[in-house]
Order: structure tokens, then C-alpha cells, then sequence
């Protein structure tokens, strides 16, 4: 089963050490699967190499390794910030300032801080409820808030 769990879990560890290429788990494989591998390596490069709670810098290294991407990579980059936004939603205590920040932090441009803060408010609606969800949403421009609104009420954290 290719839920990539590995990289987190880890016996007595905590997980899988992170190599030099901080890609390389994920070069092996390719549609859904390699999407679920990039998907999960912010979780893993957060667990590994930054067990203490986030900072601002932790989240702009995270979204510095989303958006720089390898070449044969670069197609699951969207995949890469959601999962900085379900870090955010975790280690945040749902706080909607603070996920917006880390979203900031994490995104260089208006489609990957979207990302981000999508999959945020998914995690968050998952953490608590709908509404605590649908503040994350609020954060937003009044344009990117029904987008929002949906990822909340319609798709389920995977």
C-alpha cells in the first residue's frame, strides 16, 4: 500500500531521517501515487526536521522546498502546499491569524497560498467544526471565500 506512512512513522525514531535530496522518496513513482508522495512530504520534513512547533521560518522553508520542486516533480506542486495547509490546521490550535500567516510565509504566489489555505480550513473543520472550518475562509478576499466555503463543507481530508 502506497500510504507512505513510512516517512512519519518510524519505530522508536519518529520517523524516516530525511536525506540529503529531500525529495528522493518520491522520484520513483508517478500519478496518483507520486502525488500522494509529494503530498506528504511537508508532513514529513516537518516531523523529522522541525519537531518543535512551526515557525514562520519553518513554513517558508516548507513552501521554499514546494515551490522548488525537482523538473519531474513539478506537476504535484499544488499537492505539496495543501500539505502545508494541513500543517498549518495542526499546529496552529486553529488559530485563523496565525494559518494565515503560515500560509504567507509558506506561498510566493496567489495559487499556492490558496492551496494552503484551502486545505487549512479542511484540516481545521476536521480538528474542531464547520465554523471554526469556515473562519480560516474569512481570512480570504471576498472573491476567494465561496472556493473556500466548498473545500470546507464538500471535501474530505484524505
Amino acid at each position: 500500500e502506497y500510504n507512505f506512512r513510512f516517512l512519519t512513522l518510524g519505530e522508536g525514531t519518529g520517523g524516516r531521517p530525511v536525506p540529503e535530496d529531500v525529495y528522493d522518496p518520491c522520484y520513483d513513482y508517478e500519478g496518483e501515487i507520486g502525488q500522494r508522495c509529494v503530498g506528504i512530504l511537508p508532513l514529513w520534513w516537518r516531523a523529522i526536521l522541525f519537531p518543535d512547533e512551526p515557525t514562520t521560518a519553518v513554513f517558508s522553508w516548507l513552501g521554499d522546498k514546494c515551490q522548488n520542486l525537482p523538473q519531474e516533480l513539478q506537476h504535484y506542486k499544488a499537492g505539496c502546499f495543501r500539505s502545508i495547509g494541513f500543517v498549518a490546521a495542526t499546529t496552529q490550535d486553529a488559530d485563523a491569524s496565525l494559518i494565515e500567516q503560515s500560509c504567507r510565509a509558506a506561498s510566493a504566489g496567489k495559487d499556492n497560498f490558496l492551496q494552503c489555505m484551502f486545505y487549512a480550513s479542511v484540516g481545521v473543520q476536521n480538528k474542531s467544526d464547520i465554523e471554526t472550518g469556515l473562519s480560516v475562509c474569512k481570512r480570504l478576499s471576498a472573491e476567494d471565500q465561496p472556493a473556500c466555503e466548498y473545500y470546507v463543507s464538500s471535501v474530505p481530508l484524505i
